[in-house]
């Protein structure tokens, strides 16, 4: 059951960013010509939790789902958006994830956070993340 739930919650973040970063039609369009490529926006999801470690078997197949996703999105001329996935790589251990949680939040272009994986890491970025 919970693996069905971390895939969910992946495929969540995922649907959310994209509808986060569509683009309303423009009003009146009409010019009939080949429109122009979009600049895609620069956005970046963290993948937080036990990427390596002996627990990394749980968290790394959603990570891989979301970068699998971003991949396909991103080669979406459509799509206006230019999604990185970075690992944030906490092993599973609350003391390792204040300085990624610090990572995460000072980057400006960071619009989601997959995980934390565990209780313990997510109840040492909790606070953090919801003052952020």
């Amino acid at each position: 059951m919970k693996k069905w739930f971390r895939y969910i919650a992946v495929l969540s973040a995922v649907a959310l960013l994209a509808a986060a970063c569509a683009e309303d039609e423009p009003a009146g369009g009409g010019g009939g010509g080949e429109e122009e490529p979009t600049e895609k926006i620069p956005v970046t999801v963290y993948a937080q939790g036990a990427i390596t470690g002996d627990f990394n078997y749980l968290v790394v197949p959603s990570v891989n789902a979301a970068k699998l996703r971003a991949q396909e999105l991103n080669e979406d001329p459509e799509f206006p958006a230019e999604i990185t996935v970075e690992d944030a790589d906490t092993q599973g251990d609350p003391e390792q994830a204040g300085p990624v949680v610090e990572t995460v939040v000072s980057d400006p272009n960071t619009v989601a956070v997959i995980g934390p994986a565990f209780s313990g890491e997510s109840e040492a970025s909790g606070d953090t993340y919801n003052e952020s």
